[in-house]
């Protein structure tokens, strides 16, 4: 689990907390946020790339919850919890068994990109540059975009065979002709520059 999805639970189930049993929080003192998360999760020290590719940081981050038996006992207070088990719901298998991870070398073109990002991280870091002109939410945004296919930043890149978007391509495809005598059907989702309508 990311750090990003447990602080994004953690923050939800505590909003939930406060809105279902906001009294009985401030009644075990529980009722701020870091309070709740020092009770109630773990942090970690890292060391990880900064965002820019330009060095290593340290960075503290939500690692895993704590004291679950109590955390349930306050919880189960205004919730009926019904376990997957209990409930034994139909729930469609996934092909091959779980997800496949499909991996792609760094293009020369992506490198470029990553290198050029860098050096307007710097520029940013310096203060060189106006936030209206450029700023870390747009390289950050570019550098998600050239990840998923350098061509959606720089235009006259080629087109990279094995990249994502070709290997996915090639998937799709074998999938199709798999399945022609099952009539299988495949339902494709990207949340990354999803192409839309003028109008839209």
């Amino acid at each position: 689990m990311s750090s990003l999805r447990l602080y994004c639970q953690v923050y939800d189930f505590i909003v939930s907390l406060q809105y279902l049993q906001l009294e009985t929080l401030e009644e075990l003192g529980l009722a701020h946020f870091d309070a709740w998360a020092q009770m109630f999760a773990d942090t970690t020290q890292s060391i990880e790339m900064k965002p820019d590719g330009s060095g290593f940081r340290v960075h503290t981050r939500f690692a895993r919850f704590t004291n679950l038996p109590e955390l349930a006992t306050i919880w189960r207070q205004v919730l009926d919890v019904k376990t997957a088990e209990q409930l034994q719901l139909p729930r469609p298998r996934i092909y091959g068994g779980g997800p496949e991870i499909i991996k792609s070398p760094k293009s020369p073109a992506l490198e470029r990109i990553i290198k050029s990002l860098a050096a307007r991280a710097e520029l940013i870091a310096q203060r060189k540059v106006s936030p209206d002109k450029d700023n870390m939410l747009l390289i950050t945004t570019e550098g998600r975009k050239a990840a998923l296919d350098p061509r959606l930043v720089a235009p006259s890149a080629p087109v990279d065979p094995e990249g994502k978007i070709s290997r996915i391509v090639e998937s799709l495809v074998r999938y199709y002709h798999e399945s022609q005598d099952t009539l299988g059907v495949q339902a494709v989702f990207i949340d990354t520059n999803c192409p839309r309508s003028e109008a839209a």
